[in-house]
């Protein structure tokens, strides 16, 4: 028997409740309705609590629904005054609101005030998510109609919802489409602030300390350089005092920072490329001729010169278990930069762990763990023969490292050191790098006068097995 609670029905327990106890009304309502205890009592409140008008209709507190018109009436105090809704707009309404739809945007689709939706949709009980089905619904029809409406309306709100999502999706094709011909739309900025990246793998740093040789230039120092400021328009100057000076600043500032980042240094290399003495007399000229001056003559500048660069030497094979001093000489003075490492290397000869290598050609080689070295002071001091950065330098180099290396193994880098130009450059070819170191005379009256003036400075590089790891360039 069908579950209905129709007007004669709640008309005929209404008038049975008034002639025969209770329990004998609620017995009548399950045997009829094929229900159980708890849900026939549940009935029996709702008919006793339900008012039928003089017409028939089932009267609720809050609305009433005329079967004939299909409509609701309510009375809604944000209008003040009754209204008269069609089932079908009523649901329509309930529609949108259970599958979530802003009460603004059901006050426009459906033209009610924002007010009065929000009344309506509290008096009849509306819930987010809820399912779509009336009070009326239930009661004039049977349990399996109901469930069949409430299937067909789930399908209307899935194809709904596809049709939504379908359409957006072509929306925002066309939008990006026209962002992107406008140069707004930037395909992989908004792939990057989607895009969660894979964390890369942690590797802990090595506790082993690399091992280190330090190759520490001495370039163009020019002991006995002397310029006028007044004659020259830089107004700097130059002098031995300057140059002296610069030499202890350049050892202490290396050894500072070698032995404050804990360099583990197990060999250094001493590297004279030449031009240590500027002249040896007053307006004498270098062996090509070009004329310079000098503060200090003879003995006086030998010996200024000896005690500065011994100092140096001193201090740093000092610090260190292997000292190495390579000298080249020069285009100012030639032999003259030799015989004073000469000098130099009687002092020390007996010390162990420092040994001179003098070099009477225009240029040498030598080994820093795996890089193999080339070095000159890049100008002959008897023959015109000059090099500067170029084809030239490095077609002379590769034949230098060709000629010298044909017994080396091992070798992972090639690097090449020249002074004579006064400034610091450093270039890669295709098979060595190209140092070009400076001098620390900032200016003398031929250089003025050229324009040749440069930053005084000296630099020193640190080697370890895959080639030079750092540059210290060190300013005066």
């Amino acid at each position: 028997m069908k579950q209905k609670l129709d007007t004669d029905f709640i008309l005929k327990i209404q008038d049975m409740a008034s002639k025969v106890p209770s329990a004998e009304v609620r017995s009548y309502i399950r045997n009829e309705l094929s229900v159980g205890r708890s849900r026939g009592n549940e009935i029996y409140s709702e008919i006793m609590s339900t008012k039928i008008d003089k017409s028939g209709e089932i009267v609720n507190n809050k609305y009433t629904f005329n079967r004939d018109t299909k409509s609701y009436e309510v009375f809604l105090r944000s209008l003040g005054k009754k209204v008269f809704i069609q089932e079908d707009l009523h649901k329509a309404m309930m529609r949108a609101y259970i599958s979530n739809t802003s009460v603004d945007e059901i006050s426009i689709k459906f033209n009610f005030p924002v007010s009065a939706i929000s009344e309506y949709k509290s008096i009849f009980g509306w819930k987010r998510g809820g399912i779509i089905i009336t009070d009326e619904d239930v009661s004039d029809n049977s349990i399996d109609k109901c469930a069949q409406d409430l299937l067909d309306e789930k399908k209307l709100e899935v194809l709904q919802e596809f049709n939504r999502l379908n359409w957006k999706k072509t929306q925002d094709a066309a939008r990006n489409w026209e962002l992107f011909e406008l140069g707004e739309l930037k395909p992989f900025e908004s792939f990057l602030s989607r895009w969660t990246p894979k964390a890369p793998k942690y590797t802990s740093p090595s506790k082993k300390n690399r091992k280190y040789n330090l190759i520490v230039v001495l370039s163009d120092t020019h002991f006995g350089c002397e310029s006028n400021p007044n004659n020259m328009f830089r107004k700097t100057g130059h002098s031995t005092e300057k140059t002296v000076a610069a030499i202890r600043d350049y050892y202490t500032r290396l050894l500072n920072d070698i032995f404050s980042h804990n360099y583990d240094i197990e060999s250094v290399r001493i590297l004279s490329l030449g031009d240590q003495i500027h002249s040896a007399n007053p307006y004498s000229q270098t062996t090509k001729g070009t004329i310079v001056k000098s503060d200090l003559l003879g003995e006086e500048l030998f010996e200024v010169a000896f005690d500065s660069i011994n100092e140096f030497i001193y201090n740093i094979s000092a610090n260190v278990p292997e000292t190495k001093v390579t000298a080249l000489k020069g285009n100012h003075c030639g032999q003259l930069d030799l015989i004073l490492f000469k000098a130099i290397s009687v002092y020390y000869r007996d010390q162990k762990n420092i040994s001179f290598d003098l070099i009477g050609a225009p240029a040498t080689s030598f080994r820093e763990r795996n890089t193999f070295c080339i070095a000159s002071h890049g100008a002959h001091d008897s023959l015109k023969a000059k090099f500067t950065p170029g084809p030239k330098i490095q077609t002379y180099i590769q034949s230098l490292i060709i000629h010298a290396q044909e017994k080396e193994k091992g070798v992972t880098s090639r690097a090449a050191f020249f002074g004579d130009l006064h400034h610091s450059e450093m270039k890669e070819y295709n098979d060595f790098t190209y140092y070009l170191c400076p001098s620390i005379v900032q200016n003398d009256e031929y250089s003025d006068a050229l324009g040749l003036a440069s930053r005084s400075a000296q630099s020193a590089f640190l080697v370890d097995d895959l080639g030079i790891n750092k540059v210290f360039n060190y300013y005066f």
